[in-house]
């Protein structure tokens, strides 16, 4: 009779069982130490993430003029139509002084154990400022990494006061157009300039921002161009304006298409004749040049009929708003709007 093989089949299966075994709970042992290793790096990674730490990150972005990034830690809001419309790379980015020295540290408050209330203190055109600011919970990155994010931007409100009606002939600020007066604003300080500097002057050529609510003033003059150019149509409508008016009277003024022109004649009754002008009225401007009138001037009527010439007893007035599109200027009569 032939001996038993020793690698029966019937003799290995119980060690093939043990190997399996062995090699499952090798695995399983393997993957709970990944899991707890993962866990113990998810949790190490979101004990860095703290949001003083997040903070730190926002007001740096705004010290290096990136408005993408301090915008991307900042926890999504409903805003009022045009207000954020200038947190902007393009705008912040070319401040000509952006905050430094930034400092955070978390606000005393003992309730807080996450410490969301941050206290940040910056500087900014020789001028220290601290604001307080609080952060929220923002989505988890891959499900598992915690973020945080600022519950509302570090950005001012800003009334830019004008002595011209805005957004008519809009001022830049950043070489953008301030189209309200109203607008929002990261802290810096920003370059100003007038939208049509060939006539009109802005005196203030910067615009401080410090982060907190505040109001600019806007101060325009007429440039001595746009006095030339309203000077020379306040001429052709005097010009046009003795053209058209032939008839003088002791009743009433003759304010037809806005002509200025009577006088009082010796004798009663019209009297057809001519205007001559003796000197033209100078052209003022109100309301940083967005409205002019005229002084002084004089005209003198001649009557056809022989009687003797007359001259008005006051000055020529003209009165309107002025229309400036870039270098062009129309100066447009009241009533005529």
């Amino acid at each position: 009779m032939e001996q038993q093989s020793e690698t029966s089949p019937h003799l290995l299966a119980p060690k093939a069982r043990r190997a399996r075994r062995r090699l499952l709970i090798t695995l399983i042992l393997a993957v709970a130490a990944l899991l707890i290793g993962g866990a113990i790096t998810v949790a190490d990674v979101n004990a860095s993430r703290t949001p003083q730490a997040t903070a730190e990150k926002y007001f740096a972005a705004l010290a290096a003029g990136d408005a993408t990034a301090a915008n991307a830690l900042t926890a999504p809001a409903p805003g009022t139509p045009g207000e954020a419309g200038l947190l902007t790379d393009e705008v912040l980015g070319n401040a000509i002084e952006h905050i430094s020295a930034v400092s955070v540290t978390p606000a005393d408050t003992p309730l807080d154990s996450a410490n969301q209330n941050l206290e940040v203190t910056y500087t900014l055109a020789d001028h220290t400022v601290t604001v307080s600011v609080y952060l929220v919970e923002g989505p988890r990155q891959w499900g598992l990494l915690r973020t945080w994010q600022l519950a509302r931007p570090v950005a001012e409100r800003v009334l830019f006061q004008s002595n011209r009606p805005l957004p008519q002939d809009a001022p830049l600020l950043s070489g953008v157009p301030l189209q309200s007066p109203n607008q929002t604003l990261f802290p810096a300080v920003y370059p100003l300039a007038s939208g049509s500097p060939h006539t009109l002057a802005l005196e203030q050529d910067t615009a401080v921002v410090t982060g907190v609510d505040s109001t600019v003033t806007l101060e325009f003059t007429p440039t001595d161009a746009l006095r030339a150019e309203a000077q020379t149509q306040i001429n052709a409508m005097v010009d046009a304006c003795a053209a058209s008016t032939l008839t003088s009277t002791t009743l009433s003024r003759d304010t037809r298409d806005g002509c200025p022109l009577h006088v009082i004649l010796a004798e009663s009754g019209p009297a057809p004749g001519t205007w001559e002008i003796l000197d033209y009225p100078t052209v003022q401007f109100e309301a940083g040049g967005s409205v002019y009138l005229t002084r002084d001037g004089r005209a003198q009527f001649h009557p056809e009929d022989g009687r003797d010439a007359a001259e008005m007893l006051r000055g020529l007035e003209f009165a309107g708003t002025v229309e400036i599109n870039g270098d062009r200027v129309r100066l447009i009569p009241q009533g005529t709007q």
